[in-house]
């Protein structure tokens, strides 16, 4: 096992800022997991640490050491790409063995290590099959085999079941959350899926741009969010989000109200910059309830999505035409709701459920009284 270490550590490709000074403690034998949308540099950023790319400003270090300079061979990495890779006109044994028999290892013992590996990734009963013939599972599972059979002590994975149908993802997620646990090593995985990342990771690393919007456990990103970027990222469906205004503020809590929504005092104090501006208003599909409204005012039922356990009732907003909105209001419901598309609905959620974001995003500290768990908004 291996720590790592990123300080100010950044990358430029053509004079463009790719990675913009990362900050970053990976500790040794975690699971941590790289994620965010198409282009933020987490890729770049797992390239970095393997020595596949330079760096151009900053340090890496691995346990303790500097490495900036260091090669791909002597950082103690393994490396398993979105691509599998495999050579294919060698069977798996001879995949597998390939990177050990470069480094000049003893015939004997590339032939144990290689055993030990596949039974490990149970592919023994495979070991003589080239790579046409297995499925796309077999398959990366022979490139994490490669990887693994140096005895790394950090394994960087980079998107390895984007390739996968759903249910073989589904699969494999388990079979690499196991790995971790027997492998007992610092394993680094990006992904642009949340739902991977928060079901493998000890922490997530959210970044947007080149940077890191937050750090933390799947809970602690998911419960506390620093920003709108990480709220709306992380949870599907994402979290719904309402403008909304202050009207009054004290040490309890403060009071907001917006288009649709009456007055609801909730467990955040704005700073005196904020006190009277703009602010977002965030509650999850799963935290928000919706009773039949009897006249006019209130959201309608846009459109709703059977998914067999539950159901998706997408809210369009009081007082506008119907059309197609980039992100409507969606509420997780029992599938026997007996809403239907057109009626108008309140929209009813605890405080506590709630989250408060100032003008450029941030989220607003809580107050550290216990909340009211009576308290509800009617929307």
């Amino acid at each position: 096992m291996a720590s790592v270490k990123l300080e100010k550590v950044a990358k430029k490709f053509s004079g463009q800022a790719i990675i913009k000074g990362v900050d970053l403690d990976i500790k040794s034998g975690e699971f941590m997991v790289f994620v965010g949308p198409s282009g933020c540099g987490k890729s770049t950023l797992l390239r970095l640490i393997a020595g596949l790319e330079s760096i151009s400003d900053g340090t890496l270090s691995i346990n303790g050491k500097e490495v900036n300079e260091a090669p791909p061979r002597e950082r103690g990495v393994g490396m398993v790409f979105q691509s599998y890779a495999l050579y294919p006109h060698m069977t798996v044994f001879d995949n597998i063995a390939f990177g050990l028999k470069l480094a000049g290892g003893d015939k004997e013992a590339v032939r144990q290590r290689v055993v030990e590996t596949g039974k490990t990734l149970q592919l023994e009963e495979l070991m003589g099959r080239k790579p046409k013939a297995l499925s796309g599972g077999q398959r990366q599972r022979v490139a994490i085999g490669r990887a693994i059979a140096r005895e790394p002590e950090i394994l960087l994975m980079d998107e390895p079941l984007s390739n996968l149908d759903a249910a073989l993802r589904v699969r494999m997620r388990i079979e690499i959350a196991r790995l971790h646990k027997r492998l007992d090593c610092t394993m680094i995985y990006v992904t642009h899926d949340q739902t991977e990342a928060m079901t493998l990771a000890d922490r997530i690393v959210v970044l947007k741009s080149g940077q890191v919007e937050q750090v933390g456990s799947p809970r602690e990103l998911f419960e506390r969010p620093a920003n709108t970027f990480v709220a709306g990222f992380i949870g599907s469906p994402k979290m719904n989000f309402f403008s909304v205004t202050t009207r009054h503020s004290d040490q309890t809590g403060c009071t907001v109200e917006g288009e649709g929504i009456e007055p609801i005092t909730l467990p955040f104090q704005p700073s005196p910059d904020h006190a009277s501006s703009a602010l977002t208003l965030g509650v999850r599909p799963e935290h928000m309830v919706l009773t039949r409204a009897s006249g006019k005012h209130g959201f309608s039922v846009s459109n709703i999505e059977y998914l067999g356990n539950e159901a998706y009732i997408y809210l369009h907003p009081p007082g506008e035409s119907v059309g197609l909105e980039e992100d409507p209001p969606v509420c997780r419901m029992p599938v026997d709701n007996e809403l239907s598309i057109g009626d108008t609905v309140h929209v009813s959620f605890k405080a506590e459920h709630a989250h408060l974001f100032d003008a450029l995003g941030v989220a607003l500290p809580r107050v550290s009284s216990a909340y009211p768990h009576s308290l509800s908004s009617a929307v």
